[in-house]
């Protein structure tokens, strides 16, 4: 019934000593019906939090309150997302003292891995409710790793078709602007989500500890939203982890300043192997002159 669980839920949350997390989803109305109930009666969340919670299409953010406080963050949708589509799915949710609260519309993988492993073992719950949150919002990020991955193929497939056809066409416009579209989506994603996990690893909110502080601030998680964030940085020009960006699509600049780059790229490439070779021949020389001067000295000193 309703009204028990209500009760027992409150009655939970009441012991400070549990640890509570609460995963609503909204794919019906009635979902959505009841998971406002929960939201507004039992935890009693601010109205405003409540209403942008069932609502979708909102930006990755984080407002805090006296004794919570109130994010969303993105997920990739796996299998409709690529580097022509950049598609991503909601997850909202607040955190308490000593309960986490999630609410998405869709379903997420990274939740059902969560729920796994805290069936499985209770580490992550004795730990308290920030490292929980800490756990979800970890596995929710490894999956943009496949799509970084999936960005890096596609650029340089692009790259070597614009360097080997004869004449421009439309398809390859169209490509490149599908591509240039998804790269803006994942800025504008990544850098607000980033800000999110910026403010919850630097001490900002009471609901998390100083001893959780370190998983949030060095995870997995944030150093993606760091590469992601950078990628198209016309600054640096590099991923997070160093590895050089190949295509930086500009309109302004036009598709001949993007080829031209890409031709001194491969060009430089080009050059430094061939500079790696010369030096491979330079140690064999090297290694060579220093046998024989051993094998001189060797014969010198036999015939004394």
């Amino acid at each position: 019934m309703p009204g028990a669980f209500k009760l027992d839920l409150s009655q939970v949350l009441a012991d400070e000593t549990n640890v509570v997390w609460v995963d609503l989803r909204g794919e019906t109305d009635e979902e959505r019906k009841k998971a406002k109930n929960i939201l507004l009666n039992t935890f009693h969340f601010h109205y405003l939090t409540v209403e942008d919670c069932l609502e979708t299409r909102n930006a990755p953010k984080i407002e805090a309150f006296t004794d919570y406080f109130y994010f969303i963050v993105h997920g990739v949708r796996p299998g409709e997302t690529s580097p022509a589509n950049f598609a991503t799915k909601e997850l909202d949710g607040y955190l308490g003292k000593n309960f986490v609260v999630t609410f998405h519309i869709e379903r997420f993988r990274s939740i059902k891995l969560v729920k796994q492993q805290v069936r499985s073992s209770t580490f992550a719950c004795t730990r308290g409710a920030a490292y929980l949150l800490h756990q979800i919002l970890d596995q929710l990020v490894d999956y943009y790793m496949p799509l970084v991955d999936e960005f890096d193929v596609e650029i340089n497939s692009l790259e070597e078709r614009v360097l080997t056809m004869k004449r421009g066409t439309n398809a390859i416009l169209e490509e490149i602007m599908d591509l240039r579209r998804s790269v803006a989506r994942i800025k504008r994603i990544s850098s607000r989500q980033l800000e999110v996990l910026y403010r919850m690893s630097h001490g900002e909110f009471p609901q998390i500890p100083t001893n959780t502080l370190p998983f949030l601030s060095q995870s997995g998680a944030q150093a993606i939203w760091q590469g992601t964030t950078s990628w198209t940085n016309p600054d640096t020009g590099t991923l997070h982890t160093g590895v050089p960006i190949r295509m930086r699509i500009n309109l302004s600049g036009g598709i001949a300043t993007w080829v031209t780059q890409a031709r001194w790229r491969r060009s430089a490439r080009r050059r430094g192997a061939e500079a790696q070779r010369w030096q491979a021949e330079a140690d064999r020389l090297g290694r060579e002159r220093q046998a024989a001067v051993a094998a001189d000295r060797q014969l010198a000193a036999a015939n004394r």
